[in-house]
């Protein structure tokens, strides 16, 4: 039922709690479909069953699956959060359909289901690098460093702050950034979900108001939902989100905290003004509400001036900065945050119950990527394919795309956000463009709604330019029909 690489270096039941998270969010498997138990599973994928429950326990505990006594695990009712059937269909396809049906309603949802037979040609939906811009011979050399450094001590697992030597590069090449920071306040994650999940579960109570750019990151959406928040959307403008409209509502409510991704926002690709990064700023003094940073393309400028970070205009500790690397090494899942002394006790203390400590080998290989100057030269390559991939896609737009839409062109990232005029209607766009082996993003999976159905997103990051074009091509022409 799962694909698990047991080579990447990332935990198996990361692996397994990320997969089931996206056919969940996606909603391949719907409200109330029982999961296999933990027994059948583990068996089936030959891993421990810890680790089947550990998996099974943080999608619980994000609200994505409840247990019944005596009945077994079933996917909750989150259909406000997902969007119609548009699902990673390369983890889906992997999954058979005959494990699919031991359930009492499989039946039923395998024909709800409709899977394609076969996975798509072009997929426009990860936001990550294709797998030729993979740095497979500089990750074997900082393997064969660790090796040779630190032998079979790597095998054993570390702090759930993170790996020391990690921690401490990571602080000096933060200061380079304007970001002074101790080791001791940074703590390593696997990845930017991880530690949205986290901080919510630290800092949000039922019925907290928090506001969120819309449209948003789903995974954002999902940790919300969970914690029971009463979220409060505040626009995306072309200069990053509305700070008029946000203080109104800092005004009239009592806001809890605020969830911003100032470069390069997903979906829309929006780059926030340093005039109103500095109005944030000044907000969040003086409502005193937590800021939280989400910071996970801001590497990934391919044009135009860098802009300071809200962590390094910072000055009364309200801004909670994370950052990941899976939009660059999507198999590490890695991330850190900087946090001040009580956020960071609270998250070792969740930790420690979580998964007692963290992988070492990950970390260390990611220590040596850093620090023998890897990063820097690979992205430097990241950057320079992306900007070619990203105009490839406005060329073929413009070429290929029906007129009447709007869109922003992105000083970095990976994506593209596409609108046409309120009140058509893309749904059919999405089950045609499958049929003819395109995958792409619907614009509800961002609103958590029905809204946003004359909106996609498309990611040019992970395909070359001539396979962006003929798929360009072949939308173009469906919507064409279709509209």
């Amino acid at each position: 039922m799962i694909d698990l690489n047991k080579e990447s270096g990332v935990l198996l039941y990361v692996q397994i709690r990320d997969q089931f998270r996206e056919l969940i969010l996606s909603n391949y498997l719907k409200s109330n479909f029982k999961l296999p138990s933990t027994r059948k599973l583990a068996k089936k994928i030959r891993v421990n069953r810890n680790t089947i429950l550990n998996a099974y326990a943080e999608l619980e505990a994000e609200g994505l699956i409840y247990s019944l006594s005596g009945k077994g695990v079933f996917v909750s009712e989150n259909d406000r959060l997902r969007s119609p059937a548009i699902p990673n269909y390369k983890i889906f396809n992997k999954m058979e359909h005959s494990q699919l049906k031991q359930s009492s309603r499989a039946s039923e949802q395998a024909e709800v289901i409709n899977s394609p037979a076969r996975l798509p040609d072009i997929a426009f939906v990860p936001a990550n690098p294709g797998e030729d811009l993979f740095p497979s011979i500089l990750i074997k050399k900082c393997f064969s460093a660790v090796m040779k450094d630190l032998g079979n001590s790597i095998f054993q697992a570390c702090d759930p702050e993170g790996y020391r030597p990690l921690r401490e590069f990571l602080a000096k090449m933060l200061a380079t950034t304007g970001i002074r920071v101790f080791p001791q306040n940074i703590c390593v994650v696997n990845g930017a979900q991880h530690a949205l999940s986290l901080i919510a579960r630290i800092l949000i109570r039922k019925g907290d108001r928090v506001a969120v750019e819309v449209p948003s990151f789903p995974g954002i959406l999902a940790v919300l939902r969970n914690r029971k928040a009463d979220v409060i959307g505040i626009p995306v403008d072309k200069d990053g989100m509305n700070i008029d409209i946000f203080e109104e509502n800092l005004k009239k409510k009592h806001l809890k905290a605020v969830f911003i991704t100032p470069n390069f926002h997903n979906p829309t690709g929006a780059t926030m003004s340093l005039i109103k990064r500095l109005k944030v700023i000044e907000l969040a003094e003086k409502y005193e509400i937590r800021v939280i940073e989400d910071d996970a393309f801001g590497d990934l400028r391919i044009e135009g001036e860098d802009l300071p970070s809200l962590k390094s205009l910072d000055r009364t500790g309200q801004i909670i900065y994370i950052k990941s690397l899976s939009s660059i090494l999507p198999s590490f899942r890695m991330g850190w945050m900087i946090v001040d002394d009580f956020l960071r006790d609270q998250i070792v203390s969740l930790r420690r119950i979580e998964d007692l400590r963290t992988n070492t080998l990950t970390q260390a290989l990611l220590y040596k990527f850093y620090s023998r100057g890897y990063y820097r030269s690979h992205l430097n390559k990241i950057r320079k394919a992306y900007k070619e991939r990203r105009d490839a896609m406005l060329g073929s737009l413009r070429r290929h795309f029906p007129k009447g839409y709007n869109f922003l062109k992105p000083q970095g990232g990976a994506f593209l956000w596409i609108k046409y005029p309120d009140g058509t209607d893309l749904t059919a766009v999405f089950e045609k463009s499958l049929n003819m082996g395109i995958v792409l993003d619907p614009g509800c999976l961002f609103y958590g709604s029905p809204k946003g159905k004359n909106e996609i997103r498309l990611c040019y990051s992970s395909n070359p330019p001539n396979k962006i074009d003929d798929g360009i091509r072949i939308l173009g022409r469906i919507i064409s029909e279709t509209l």
